[in-house]
């Protein structure tokens, strides 16, 4: 969590846009006190599974642009399809959830190999 408190510290906001349930998200974010401006998660009454989606209803509900300004990262092949989907900048972490070469087939526009690399690129 100290990059999510880095980036705060440098006033870049941080979202959660999740495939998990945002019942289950609200109360990770709480109990775990993730330091992020907001959330979006899937929604089964909503309809709502589609990274894509998540993506779009997280810039409407805290007001963000859909541009290259915004970075969608993921560690998940649907992260960056989605984040390229919704024309926000992508960065696949590679050292996580999905596969090297289902992250690689995404063609981010970054890709990195741990957290200190995640944390370099974007805060410099």
């Amino acid at each position: 969590f100290e990059l999510l408190d880095a980036l705060e510290a440098a006033g870049i906001p941080a979202y959660i846009c999740t495939s998990k349930p945002e019942t289950i998200t609200a109360k990770m974010v709480e109990e775990l006190k993730i330091n992020v401006r907001g959330y979006v998660g899937a929604d089964d009454a909503e309809n709502r599974h589609k990274k894509e989606d998540i993506i779009r209803l997280c810039a409407a509900r805290y007001g963000f642009a859909l541009d290259p300004s915004a970075v969608m990262i993921g560690d998940a092949p649907r992260d960056i399809s989605g984040g390229k989907l919704c024309g926000v900048s992508t960065i696949g972490a590679l050292y996580g959830y999905g596969r090297p070469e289902e992250m690689l087939a995404q063609h981010a526009d970054a890709y990195v190999r741990s957290v200190a690399e995640l944390s370099a690129l974007l805060l410099g």
